[in-house]
């Protein structure tokens, strides 16, 4: 059953800080990112871009960027998330559903452009939920990854080319080691029920 696929892969998934020398094929990459587009978002506004950097001269700045993050030493890819809400503004007439009735178009249209002035924020951290697909993504490919922080943004943004803010950065590759058990807050540590 698929949804129990998805459980079991929500479980297994750990940030995982060393990689084997085997490569990630770019083909499986694309195809991951085709599925993590599917993400929701508020408007259907897709705020989210990436950058996938497998050029090991590209990867190395970054390690640099990174304070000498050492996961960056072996990763095999490194994928940046990042929202480009200037994009999402030329893009608004793409994202509105084509079966949308011509009066619910404008009404979308009107509230997305809205938002994108009054609460980009709201958009921008949609960009989140893109980063949750991907992590479960990889790890349903057999792919291992840790989410990083750290970075001096404005040099990754510059050396990529990006326009937006960086949400995360991803490296990934073959796992040499699965990475630590979960060790998480207990349930009623985190929900309250009313």
């Amino acid at each position: 059953m698929e949804s129990e696929m998805i459980l079991k892969w929500m479980q297994e998934r750990k940030s995982v800080r060393s990689f084997t020398e085997q490569e990630v094929d770019s083909k499986l990459i694309s195809k991951i990112i085709n599925h993590v587009r599917l993400a929701p978002s508020g408007f259907n506004a897709q705020p989210w871009r990436f950058v996938i950097v497998k050029d090991k001269n590209m990867i190395q700045k970054l390690y640099q960027y990174s304070g000498y993050q050492k996961q960056l030493n072996t990763a095999s890819c490194v994928i940046v998330l990042y929202s480009d809400l200037m994009d999402v503004h030329r893009k608004v007439e793409e994202v509105l559903h084509p079966e949308m009735s011509p009066e619910k178009k404008r009404s979308d249209k009107e509230a997305l452009l809205e938002t994108l002035e009054m609460a980009p924020d709201v958009l921008q951290s949609q960009g989140y939920i893109a980063l949750g697909y991907l992590l479960l993504a990889l790890t349903a490919y057999g792919i291992s990854s840790v989410p990083m922080l750290g970075f001096d943004l404005e040099k990754v943004m510059e050396l990529l080319e990006i326009e937006g803010s960086i949400l995360s950065v991803v490296a990934a590759g073959y796992g040499v080691k699965e990475g630590y058990a979960h060790h998480r807050l207990a349930l009623e540590e985190i929900v309250r029920l009313y």
